[in-house]
């Protein structure tokens, strides 16, 4: 849980704090990969991080890169769960925004969102 001194500053997460909370959110992600509150609770970190302009946007850079290096380590284990294939989307929608070379980002992120709607039909069918 984030404690009341990491959500009370006004730069939002930074260095080890953010490094561990992302290391618990992770871990609870692998245990269960369709564990929506783990997913949530990573997403929340990282929207809590600081800005490219921050003194801390190192460790912003490397929680996001953290967090799609453990989404990548799932996927190419075979983890198709919804709340992957979402985070792995955002994740890469971010650094659209934020890189070049947006056409090999784009294109796997629309694969991602194809595989998650072909999935989402797929179950809806089977129900």
């Amino acid at each position: 849980m984030v404690t009341h001194e990491a959500s009370s500053s006004d730069e939002g997460l930074s260095g080890d704090l953010l490094r561990r909370e992302v290391d618990f959110a992770t871990s609870a992600a692998r245990k269960d990969p369709a564990n929506e509150s783990a997913w949530n609770y990573l997403r929340g970190l990282l929207d809590a991080c600081p800005a490219a302009e921050s003194p801390s946007a190192s460790a912003s850079s490397a929680a996001r890169a953290a967090a799609m290096e453990f989404c990548e380590s799932l996927y190419s284990e075979g983890a198709r769960s919804p709340h992957l294939l979402g985070s792995m989307v955002d994740l890469l929608g971010e650094r659209m925004e934020e890189e070049e070379g947006k056409g090999e980002l784009l294109e796997r992120a629309t694969k991602l969102c194809a595989d998650l709607v072909r999935r989402t039909v797929f179950r809806a069918h089977a129900e």
